[in-house]
């Protein structure tokens, strides 16, 4: 078992280090960044009771970008449906206002709490509106 897993281990620093060559030959001071980064233990009290550990450090790296580059992916596609029902909110008060003839007062406090929560913050306006009670 373990020759296997050294060689399966080889194979995959092996191609570590292709990719890394050819990105020091695009970027050649990116390698000095990388060693830098490299030469922080950042698991300091593991990589003492396991020291093999240092040699997956490029695995630790690799998952913390995908993590990031995940919620920044998610946090976009979010703020898009955020905006846009927003957008929807604030358009469907201005047709209730104008074309519909409903009588609400549009103040800042309705406009923030619409822009926040769009279609359901104009619901919560129009309930409260109609319930006779003033914001």
């Amino acid at each position: 078992m373990k020759p296997m897993i050294d060689s399966l281990f080889n194979a995959i620093k092996s191609l570590i280090d292709k990719i890394l060559d050819f990105l020091y030959l695009l970027f050649p001071s990116l390698g000095n960044s990388i060693r830098n980064l490299f030469s922080y233990d950042i698991l300091y009290p593991i990589s003492e009771w396991f020291p093999f550990i240092r040699n997956f450090y490029f695995l630790f790296y690799l998952a913390a970008f995908f993590a990031i580059m995940l919620i920044i992916a998610k946090l976009w596609s979010l703020s898009k449906h955020y905006i846009i029902n927003s957008i929807v909110g604030i358009i469907l008060l201005m047709i209730l206002i104008h074309f519909l003839g409903v009588e609400i007062q549009v103040t800042i406090l309705k406009l923030i709490i619409i822009a926040i929560f769009g279609i359901p913050g104009l619901i919560f306006i129009l309930i409260l509106h109609y319930l006779g009670i003033p914001l």
